[in-house]
């Protein structure tokens, strides 16, 4: 027997708009930091997911016809994954609070799993989060824009905002004694990479979106995706085009199979070849851009400096196989006390994740992610509905941006908001009848 579910419109806007709150905080998380630097604003998003996770199991409580039925998918992987990470709290090779930490960044929002596989009970409640998604990282490219074309303007709202543009702006030689600035953009997040990377997932989410919007929507979502290739060359993040690249050809390797996502497939290259120019000459006046950081001395220093880090990271696995823990490379920020000649600085998600958790580590988070990319695949093959296979698409086209711009950071599962909705989105899988809005 097959029936679809009916929740009352109440506990709908109201879980809706809890969903959304995360990703707003998560989205404008540097700005509040930049701005107002009190430490309510570095644990606001910590604040939010526990209030997320308290209403949920509250409402799942007092409305068990809410619960979800039928076999758990990637319930066991993720028990594996976070299970070890939880365990590297104790590792003794690092200080408790470091581990904690850690942890903090690169565990605790994988706990939006169950948030997703409870939340998403339909294939509009699904579309109508990415298109929260889609408009909150719109906020953080336009400021990123804004901060681009108008400096002055920007640099004056705030002097937090004027340390941070200072800190993120990079000097070169223009011929002649003169010199070219360049001011990477980092829009209301931590720094370029982040909103970089925010914007790597914004096309690929807007690309996902073409082939189920219709009529003025379209037109926004191709508007969306100009902007945020603009937006990220003027971020000077190299990992962010790096991720672009993969990740826009896994969409349209996993667009194609279906008639319906090739048309978006195409669009999202012809745009991609529009705005790059475009972006490439809005800032060469200034000697910048993500180009202008693919010269030869640029990256010859980035790959010596990789080359160090990762024979650090294989000299200790001999010595601590088990890792060195979650805090070791600094992952947690002002919570993280460890001291700065204990700190490795790993540029790499790979080997960030065998130097912190050690070889077993390495393996259960590549298995994680292939499982969880497999299974993300199989659900858009199996979808009944556009809205969920264009969704389905875009989520592993946005795993594989991810999992490339890993090469190059070790960021890409902890920067907000893109790790917020990484570990959202990835609730999916977890019952695929539930998200088309049926239960057996």
């Amino acid at each position: 027997m097959v029936q679809t579910y009916r929740l009352p419109n109440r506990t709908a806007a109201a879980s809706g708009a809890v969903a959304a709150s995360l990703i707003a905080i998560s989205s404008i998380d540097g700005f509040l930091k930049n701005t107002h630097g009190n430490f309510i604003f570095f644990i606001l998003k910590d604040v939010a997911l526990w209030s997320i996770l308290i209403a949920m199991m509250i409402g799942l409580a007092l409305r068990p016809w809410e619960r979800p039925t039928g076999r758990w998918q990637m319930l066991s992987m993720w028990l594996v994954y976070v299970g070890y990470l939880f365990m590297q709290i104790f590792n003794p090779a690092l200080g408790l609070s470091a581990n904690i930490a850690g942890f903090r960044v690169q565990g605790i929002f994988a706990l939006l799993f169950f948030v997703g596989a409870v939340y998403f009970t339909s294939p509009r409640r699904l579309t109508k989060t990415i298109d929260v998604a889609l408009f909150w990282m719109f906020v953080a490219a336009f400021a990123g824009f804004i901060e681009s074309v108008m400096p002055d303007a920007w640099n004056a709202f705030s002097p937090g905002l004027a340390a941070a543009t200072h800190k993120y702006t990079e000097w070169s030689s223009a011929g002649w004694g003169l010199v070219n600035a360049f001011s990477r953009a980092y829009g209301t997040l931590v720094d370029p990479a982040a909103l970089g990377l925010a914007c790597v997932a914004g096309f690929l989410f807007a690309a996902g979106a073409l082939a189920r919007s219709r009529h003025i929507w379209r037109f926004w979502n191709a508007l969306l995706m100009v902007l945020f290739a603009v937006v990220m060359q003027f971020t000077g993040s190299r990992l962010s085009l790096a991720g672009l690249g993969g990740g826009l050809l896994a969409f349209v390797l996993f667009a194609w199979p279906y008639k319906s996502m090739r048309l978006p497939a195409v669009v999202s290259l012809v745009l991609l070849l529009i705005a790059a120019p475009l972006a490439v000459n809005a800032v060469s006046g200034g000697g910048g851009g993500t180009t202008s950081r693919l010269g030869d001395e640029s990256i010859s220093y980035a790959a010596m400096t990789r080359a160090r880090s990762r024979g650090i990271v294989l000299a200790s696995t001999l010595r601590n196989p088990f890792g060195m823990g979650l805090g070791a490379t600094g992952a947690g920020g002002r919570q993280n006390k460890t001291s700065d000649q204990r700190v490795v600085a790993v540029d790499n998600v790979y080997f960030a994740v065998l130097y912190q958790t050690g070889v077993p580590g390495l393996i259960i988070f590549l298995a994680f992610q292939l499982t969880l990319l497999v299974t993300t695949l199989r659900c858009a093959k199996e979808a009944k509905s556009i809205e969920t296979r264009s969704s389905y698409v875009s989520i592993a086209a946005v795993q594989v941006a991810l999992l490339t711009a890993g090469f190059w950071t070790q960021g890409v599962f902890a920067y907000a908001p893109v790790a917020q909705l990484f570990w959202l989105f990835s609730g999916t899988t977890a019952f695929p009848k539930r998200v088309e809005g049926v239960k057996a």
